[in-house]
Formats: structure tokens, sequence, C-alpha cells
């Protein structure tokens, strides 16, 4: 088994934290860090500078698993973005805010 298929295991248990820390989740992140210069591309896309620490999956990990260690999703869009903590919680806080609204309206 090779380390992708490993931390896809990891995703198919619902072992979140060790596909986390996986080898081949720490490779992609760090491209993905790369690719982006270290810039937090939400703050970039509102003329602002801040490095980036953390990586965010665009297309939810919960709903596209296959998508889990790609960059790019099969139409060719970013589905990996480099983000400040900042942003990559606000992006997390509206996501689960909008599911508790469709859930209980």
């Amino acid at each position: 088994m090779n380390s992708n298929d490993n931390a896809l295991a990891h995703l198919e248990a619902g072992e979140r934290t060790k596909f986390y820390l996986s080898r081949a989740w720490r490779r992609v992140r760090a491209e993905v860090l790369r690719i982006d210069h270290y810039e937090c591309q939400r703050c970039k896309e509102r003329g602002m500078y801040t490095k980036a620490a953390e990586v965010h999956h665009i297309n939810k990990l919960t709903e596209r698993k296959d998508l889990a260690l790609s960059i790019f999703d099969e139409e060719g869009k970013r589905n990996l973005t480099s983000l400040c903590k900042t942003c990559h919680l606000e992006i997390d806080a509206a996501q689960t805010e909008q599911l508790n609204e469709e859930r209980w309206d």
C-alpha cells in the first residue's frame, strides 16, 4: 500500500487526524503552500498580504474524499488553497452555520 492509499484508508475509516498526519497529506500540503508562495489566497483577493499556514479543501472533504490529496478537481479548478488561520476559521464557521441553517430551517 502506498502512502496515498494509506492516507485515503484513514479517511474511509473516519480517522481524519491520522489523515492529516499522513506523509501523503504533508507532501501535498507543502506543495500547495509552495505554489501559493505561502500567501493566504483569500487575503490576497482582498488586496492584503498575510502569511498562509494552513491548506483548505475547497470541495468539502466529507463530500469529496476522492479529491482529498488533489490540488485540482476534475475540471482543473483548485481544490486545495493556502489560507491564514483567521480566514480558515471564518470559512469553516460559515460552512458550519450554513449546514445548521439548512438542517433546521
